[in-house]
């Protein structure tokens, strides 16, 4: 295992080691332009031309999607949702509660825009969406609100 040298703002440190000089790398403190040396080097060059400073991890991938939610926080989830849905679903509370801003701004626009009239409509719809919600299993409102993003019945 070689020392590695660095050179940040005219600063020389080292001997360090290369895990080392990673973690300074990853930490910002090394920037991609500043100069390292090791043995097998034989000139400073810059960090970011060192293959074997570079992190394994490809800057462009996008990470997996997250890991499903537990049960009794999807139960949870479902519960307030239906609840919100009957007893606020005029204004949409429901639908920005899930985080479908878009069909919640179109049912409190509805509702609003109409002086009250649109509610009756926004209230039907609000209570088939709560009642769905109630009585679907746990698993199919994760599959279907959460991960599908189902904005609508």
């Amino acid at each position: 295992m070689s020392d590695w040298y660095c050179v940040v703002n005219g600063q020389q440190y080292g001997p360090i080691t290369r895990e080392q000089l990673q973690a300074w790398i990853l930490a910002g403190n090394v920037r991609p332009t500043d100069r390292v040396w090791s043995e097998h080097l034989g000139d400073w060059t810059p960090a970011s031309q060192v293959a074997e400073l570079r992190p394994n991890v490809d800057p462009g991938a996008t990470p997996p999607p997250p890991p499903p939610a537990d049960g009794s926080e999807i139960a949870n989830k479902k519960l307030v949702a239906g609840i919100l849905a009957i007893l606020l679903g005029t204004l949409g509370v429901h639908k920005f509660y899930l985080g479908y801003t878009t069909a919640g701004v179109i049912m409190l626009v509805v509702t609003v825009a109409t002086c009250g009239f649109g509610s009756i409509i926004m209230w039907v719809i609000a209570l088939i969406e709560g009642i769905t919600y109630l009585t679907m299993p746990d698993a199919q409102f994760q599959n279907t609100y959460i991960a599908g993003e189902k904005a609508w019945f």
